[in-house]
């Protein structure tokens, strides 16, 4: 199961929240997924949304919303994928009394404006817009979190609730992997967000062992290329001096050098008598380099 999915299904469960959020949950669900939709009759123009839900629970939490509040059950159909949107989905018709309900339509009938920070409580109506427009990246993936917006006003008008925001023509988009991990804890999405963590700190102890790894062939390599520039320095000064013509505390770190040619400086010194530190013997061999660019 994916995360998106996951999250969904997880949001779609969440018992004992009250009425107030899950009033908030369906506002968010009419507002970013739902299609207006008037019908003609003798008695006037019938006026109600279909929101579209991906994942079947969310549908039906919807519906039970809206029965218990309104005790009025919308109508529910599925259509199978094939359209322009995408896979299967599940069509709530949300109608009469249930729109008054929402704050969708006043008492005469006409459209109510409110931006979703005037609807209570703003984390019920973040959890209705993840559960049918949002969308959050795999484990194994970049951060990646996103709700789609019916149009750039209103997810301009959404973005001041989502921690870490930035506002792409209608979507909103999280990139950063501690907003999402805010965001997930505040609309109680407590699975997935342990989901989502874990990935995430798999994701970082991969990259810092890469980062250690390389560096460690980095240094071996330099110290690998120091260690030929030293023995090439020391054959050359026996080459021409003999090892007589050294002097003695180079003479033993020479020797030291061409008998350990993959030791550490730190190593170096502590086979010398008396045992040296790593300072020293980098002094001496540095000396050794300049006394054969010399000789």
């Amino acid at each position: 199961m994916s995360l998106t999915v996951a999250l969904r299904e997880e949001l779609a469960h969440i018992e004992d929240v009250g009425t107030a959020r899950r009033l908030a949950e369906a506002r968010a669900m009419v507002d970013l997924a739902g299609t207006l939709r008037v019908r003609g009759s003798d008695t006037g123009p019938n006026v109600s949304v279909v929101v579209r839900c991906a994942v079947g629970a969310v549908a039906r939490r919807l519906r039970g919303t809206l029965v218990d509040v309104a005790g009025v059950p919308p109508g529910l159909a599925r259509r199978q994928g094939g359209n322009l949107r995408g896979g299967d989905a599940y069509l709530v018709d949300v109608a009469g009394d249930a729109l008054h309900v929402l704050g969708v339509l006043d008492d005469d009938g006409r459209p109510v404006r409110r931006r979703p920070e005037d609807i209570d409580p703003t984390e019920g109506y973040l959890a209705g817009g993840l559960m049918v427009a949002g969308t959050l990246s795999g484990v194994n993936a970049p951060v990646h979190l996103e709700i789609r917006t019916p149009d750039d006003r209103r997810a301009a008008e959404l973005s001041p609730l989502v921690p870490a925001s930035a506002v792409v023509g209608d979507r909103i988009v999280v990139k950063s992997g501690d907003a999402v991990a805010e965001l997930l804890a505040v609309v109680g999405a407590h699975q997935t967000f342990l989901a989502f963590d874990g990935g995430r700190m798999r994701r970082e102890l991969r990259r810092k062992v890469t980062r250690a790894v390389n560096a460690d062939r980095a240094n071996l390599r330099r110290a690998t290329a120091a260690a030929g520039a030293h023995i090439t320095a020391i054959e050359h000064l026996v080459a021409v001096l003999g090892w007589d013509g050294l002097p003695e505390d180079l003479a033993d770190v020479a020797l030291a050098r061409v008998a350990n040619p993959e030791a550490s400086l730190t190593e170096l010194g502590e086979l010398l008598d008396p045992p040296v530190g790593k300072a020293t013997v980098h002094r001496r061999l540095k000396r050794l380099i300049v006394l054969a660019e010399d000789a």
